[in-house]
């Protein structure tokens, strides 16, 4: 109807179906698919638009967005820690702390708005994906991040956000960002908070990996793990040896992003 009010219907043809199973009368120039989810994979359909890249794309067509790069930040929690873990001490006069659940409401993935004076670090990229080329197998990856401390203080979460950029033959690049300060957006940040916050001071460098693979009951649901380590500032500057795993303190956490049931 919609194609009809606009007087389109000699340019714009509708065909029903599900794209793993729809036939089209040639393959096309360009693919245009709004496939990002939380944590960019997380529930996300690009397997499904790699497939129609795959049979349907022409030689030499664009795929949009054509590239995608996810970032890491660590941050403070004051403001999750104000409503969501202090307000159960004074509630009208009233201590209902034993309300407080660490595992419902503290430790538990989430997507929220970061406040940008939350941040404690500066921003690492971890992975990109080039739309044209990359596999499904990739979306499985390992990545590692170096991150910068702004200020003396704790680190009491990752946050991770991720860029969609459209730029393939196009002369004027557009690029849609999730990223903390930024407008918010439908997909905001992903938040991985810590169960021990990590102690650092301004200078020092934050270092670590996060790895997200796929579940195999559900290859829409991600299990992440993230390692990290601080190292002091002068190793940051290069003036003692660098620190690794091994010299500097380890720390490790699990997460789960899980489709709600």
């Amino acid at each position: 109807e919609i194609v009809k009010a606009n007087g389109l219907e000699d340019v714009i043809t509708l065909i029903k179906g599900r794209v793993e199973e729809v036939k089209l009368p040639h393959k096309v120039d360009i693919i245009v698919s709004e496939w990002m989810g939380y944590f960019l994979l997380f529930e996300s359909m690009l397997p499904t638009v790699l497939g129609a890249r795959d049979r349907w794309l022409a030689e030499g067509g664009s795929v949009y967005p054509d590239k995608a790069l996810m970032y890491i930040a660590g941050c403070d929690n004051s403001a999750h820690r104000r409503e969501h873990i202090d307000y159960w001490s004074d509630v009208y006069g009233f201590d209902m702390k034993c309300m407080v659940s660490d595992t419902d409401r503290y430790l538990t993935t989430s997507v929220r708005s970061v406040e940008p004076q939350s941040l404690v670090t500066t921003t690492s990229p971890l992975v990109e994906f080039d739309c044209l080329r990359v596999e499904t197998k990739d979306l499985d990856f390992d990545a590692p991040f170096a991150m910068q401390v702004l200020r003396d203080d704790a680190i009491e979460r990752f946050a991770v956000h991720f860029d969609t950029l459209f730029t393939h033959k196009l002369s004027d690049a557009v690029t849609l960002t999730t990223g903390v300060g930024c407008p918010d957006t439908h997909w905001l940040q992903t938040i991985f908070p810590l169960a021990k916050p990590l102690r650092v001071k301004k200078g020092e460098l934050v270092k670590g990996s996060i790895t997200a693979k796929r579940r195999k009951d559900n290859e829409r649901e991600y299990d992440v793990r993230i390692s990290y380590w601080a190292e002091p500032a002068a190793v940051a500057a290069g003036t003692e040896q660098t620190a690794t795993p091994a010299t500097a303190k380890k720390m490790c956490q699990d997460f789960s992003l899980r489709v709600a049931d």
